[in-house]
């Protein structure tokens, strides 16, 4: 099974903010929620991506890839988006 690209984009938004509360309010979801989407990506990917404290988290080596990746991914599907409307505005043919 591939990630989906809102989890991916929650993970990023944890890693850089090193906070699932706030990553869950950025993400327009529940804290129970964002963590479940992170276990999941855990568990596709085996491997623990953060190491949780009361104080936040920390990525771990498996989640400091995951997040040069998937922001390469993230960056790729803005890309395509951006490319294809083009074709929608009518500004390609």
């Amino acid at each position: 099974m591939l990630p989906d690209l809102d989890s991916l984009a929650l993970f990023v938004r944890a890693a850089e903010m090193g906070n699932l509360t706030r990553a869950a309010q950025a993400s327009f979801i529940t804290v129970p929620a964002a963590s479940r989407r992170l276990s999941l990506l855990e568990h596709q990917f085996k491997a623990q991506l953060f190491e949780r404290h009361s104080r936040g988290l920390d990525l771990t080596p498996a989640g400091t890839h995951l997040l040069v990746m998937a922001r390469g991914v993230i960056a790729s599907v803005n890309h395509m988006r951006a490319e294809m409307a083009n074709y929608t505005q009518g500004s390609r043919s």
